[in-house]
């Protein structure tokens, strides 16, 4: 009953570790160091790489820690937090297309008022106070213009830093995503280190002690798994270590 007692707290040692190593904030590793099962503690320590506030998670679960309710909690985080993102996406696309138009309208305005200007030239070439009048419109609508032209830049101004920040949002997605894939890989690994080795009566406390240190170290399971023979000693197995090292 002692040893299986050590060798829980062992892999809650090395579940504290790679926390640390991953800059989990100090507040979310005492919420790791106060839950006592190793799959929830493992869950939660994803959610707390991924963002997730685990202090409150832990408060509002009403003693009911259960990994399908961090894994609901986990996606309710991702479906609230990214959802806005793809409706950016849809504004800016719409802002494009009113842009888009804006300008084919401006264009068209600006060949009728020159074919209009035209025209009043051929027509009233005769008549300066007309020509004056011509000219007047004219100015008020080149104006006009300027000021949807004006309007256009800012818009497109807009657009581009709305761009920016979409992109800035999609990255830390992927990064957020790579986080998870590596969270779910190190699940695995722990979760078959525990059922391979701490719980093989083959190997002896010494030869567990030196296969968890290699775990905590980060050695990938596939290198330990060459090292982990149950006939050697630990000092051949600490040369084998070497020899995959280099």
């Amino acid at each position: 009953m002692e040893k299986e007692m050590t060798q829980a707290e062992r892999v809650r040692q090395s579940q504290l570790t790679i926390a640390r190593g991953m800059k989990v904030l100090p507040e979310s590793l005492k919420v790791l160091e106060d839950v006592r099962d190793w799959t929830a503690r493992e869950w939660l320590y994803i959610c707390a790489l991924d963002g997730v506030d685990i202090k409150q998670l832990v408060n509002n679960s009403k003693g009911k820690l259960t990994v399908t309710y961090i894994k609901k909690c986990r996606d309710d985080f991702f479906e609230s937090k990214y959802a806005a993102p793809e409706k950016l996406q849809t504004d800016m696309e719409q802002m494009q297309r009113e842009v888009k138009e804006t300008c084919e309208e401006s264009r068209r305005v600006r060949k009728a008022v020159t074919e209009m200007i035209a025209q009043q030239k051929n027509l009233q070439s005769d008549n300066q106070q007309d020509m004056t009048t011509v000219i007047r419109e004219k100015d008020d609508i080149i104006k006009h213009l300027q000021e949807q032209i004006n309007v256009l830049k800012k818009d497109a101004t807009q657009a581009a830093y709305h761009n920016k920040e979409l992109n800035d949002k999609k990255s830390s997605v992927l990064k957020l995503f790579h986080g998870r894939v590596i969270g779910r890989k190190r699940k695995s690994e722990t979760k078959k280190f525990v059922e391979q080795y701490l719980r093989d009566d083959k190997f002896d406390s010494e030869q567990i002690e030196f296969l968890l240190a290699c775990m905590e170290e980060g050695m990938c399971l596939s290198d330990i798994e060459k090292l982990a023979i149950p006939g050697i000693s630990v000092h051949v197995m600490k040369r084998l270590k070497a020899l995959c090292i280099k």
